[in-house]
């Protein structure tokens, strides 16, 4: 009957130890529960705070009324063709009884305070740097569409440097849509693009170029797309951060 009795009390004990380290591992997992939540919203409460300078910022800075953009179009008889959440920009055109089309898409800014790897060079190499940074600044990768009345083009792949015109490379092209779509370097890859430019002969370089310039795409536009691009990832950047805004909020 004592052993029962002893037997029966160890039992309530050994429950009442196993409710405790229960109680008390519920009570720590509550605690770091509590602590990781006061991190998290710590942390996202900085983070907004972050994209709203940021955002604030963005906004004083950009100039959405710039008259000389909507100027440059109708003087030239150009129709602008954007998605507001697309990288991508066309330019459309009349030339005779052809259309033109310039395919191109939004690119970053280089920031300011571009360096070369080591911080200590010299004056020169801090102008040589200056200087690339600019080029990069002012350069634009884009295609010219020609596209005669039965549908079929010929394509200029072409890049500008500070508004001058550097053609690539010219394709001929039996479906524009299509050839829009593919990736640029699949295209490299699958088919044949035509000789490397460079190579012609420099009176056929020289017509191909005065043959581009004849419907209408000049140093001009190469400057309205330098710039129309960079203005184009302004724009993405900014509902970019209004989307992270809105999702932290």
């Amino acid at each position: 009957m004592i052993s029962k009795i002893a037997k029966s009390a160890s039992n309530i004990f050994l429950r009442s130890k196993a409710v405790a380290q229960t109680f008390n591992g519920a009570r720590a997992l509550a605690a770091f529960n509590f602590s990781s939540l006061e991190k998290v919203n710590k942390a996202q409460s900085r983070l907004l705070k972050a994209v709203e300078k940021e955002l604030k910022y963005e906004e004083e800075n950009y100039d959405a009324t710039d008259p000389s953009l909507k100027e440059f179009l109708e003087e030239n008889k150009l129709i602008l063709k954007e998605d507001e959440n697309s990288i991508f920009i066309e330019l459309h055109k009349d030339a005779g009884e052809n259309k033109v089309q310039i395919l191109f898409q939004s690119r970053s800014p280089q920031t300011d305070d571009y360096q070369g790897e080591e911080e200590g060079q010299e004056q020169q190499q801090q102008q040589e740097g200056e200087e690339e940074q600019q080029n990069m600044q002012d350069y634009c990768d884009f295609i010219v569409y020609i596209v005669k009345p039965n549908g079929k083009a010929i394509a200029y792949d072409c890049s500008s440097f500070d508004s001058e015109i550097q053609v690539n490379g010219i394709t001929l092209v039996d479906d524009v849509e299509s050839h829009k779509q593919s990736n640029r370097y699949d295209r490299l890859a699958n088919s044949y693009n035509g000789p490397d430019f460079h190579n012609l002969d420099e009176r056929l370089q020289t017509a191909l170029v005065e043959y581009l310039k004849s419907v209408g795409v000049n140093e001009d536009v190469a400057a309205f797309i330098e710039h129309y691009s960079l203005d184009k990832e302004q724009r993405l950047y900014m509902k970019w951060l209004k989307n992270v805004h809105t999702f932290l909020q």
